[in-house]
């Protein structure tokens, strides 16, 4: 019995917190939209204006620019593979295919609370 109540107290906290969580999730969401448009106005800006760094009460806001490689897709790999070898799709398919045969696999558990709409 004690096992029960047990699981039941659990299911209702764990319930509890997962609608704060999706509230406050919902409220991230909506600064993280209006500070991304901010953030392309600053570098807009200051970029227009030649401006690397602007001091604030409390450090600095530094607009900056660096170079990064995008993710390897299946796509992009397949592409850069039939590249190297010359055209030769099939050499680029089969090693393509190796490659994403054999990456590692990991389990990861989780348990997820569907909502009836």
């Amino acid at each position: 019995m004690e096992s029960k109540d047990s699981l039941i107290q659990n299911i209702r906290e764990w319930v509890s917190i997962d609608n704060e969580m999706r509230t406050l999730k919902e409220e991230m969401n909506k600064r993280k939209k209006r500070k991304d448009g901010l953030t392309n106005e600053l570098m807009r800006l200051m970029k227009q204006h030649n401006i690397d760094s602007v001091e604030t009460n409390n450090g600095q806001i530094e607009y900056s620019k660096k170079n990064v490689k995008k993710p390897i897709t299946q796509k992009l790999l397949l592409n850069i593979l039939a590249e190297f070898y010359k055209g030769d799709d099939g050499k680029a398919n089969e090693l393509n295919t190796y490659i994403m045969d054999h990456r590692e696999e990991v389990v990861k558990e989780s348990i997820v609370r569907k909502i009836n709409k």
